[in-house]
């Protein structure tokens, strides 16, 4: 699986109007959550105070990862201006309608995708792409496997190996600033 350009990642981003919308995909992008964890995700997961998150995984394993500046502040807006006050304890809810302040289920979280998808006509942004494009624009940054294992939650590092998708010009860069040590 090919993980989508900067630019298609940014043309996606660009269509999204709620402080809500913009948090789950950051939720993936920059923190590399799967679906059913943003979905799970609890108001007490998230602590602005150590900027980190609380992440009940796969099997019901949980994992701490950081959250970057920019995730925190979306969250922020999210909360302090989107979030209805009769919300359950999930951090993400359905925002209008009669269900607003439940949470969101996987088919409110899937069809939340198709219609950015469509809107943006970024098709190949489904929500687990996005923890492709972290995976790979980790390693591209110099990230060890070994971490970006432990962020996405793997159990082995063949999985991780898997998400990480370095083009011909990240490899020359490496072999390039390899050679000159050398």
């Amino acid at each position: 699986m090919k993980p989508m350009t900067p630019e298609e990642v940014n043309k996606f981003m660009s269509h999204l109007k709620r402080y809500r919308d913009v948090a789950i995909v950051l939720a993936m992008l920059s923190c590399g959550l799967r679906s059913m964890e943003v979905i799970g995700l609890k108001l007490e997961d998230v602590d602005f105070n150590r900027c980190q998150i609380r992440v009940s995984g796969k099997r019901r394993k949980e994992r701490i990862v950081p959250m970057s500046y920019p995730i925190m502040k979306a969250f922020e807006k999210y909360l302090i201006f989107e979030r209805p006050n009769n919300s359950k304890n999930r951090f993400f809810v359905i925002l209008r309608g009669k269900a607003a302040g439940n949470p969101l289920n996987r088919e409110t979280f899937r069809a939340f995708f198709r219609y950015h998808r469509k809107k943006s006509g970024i098709i190949a942004a489904h929500p687990h792409e996005f923890r492709h494009v972290f995976a790979s624009d980790l390693a591209r940054s110099g990230v060890q496997a070994q971490v970006i294992q432990e962020l996405l939650g793997h159990a082995e590092i063949k999985t991780t190996e898997i998400y990480i998708d370095l083009n011909i010009d990240d490899v020359r860069r490496e072999y390039d600033k390899a050679m000159k040590r050398i």
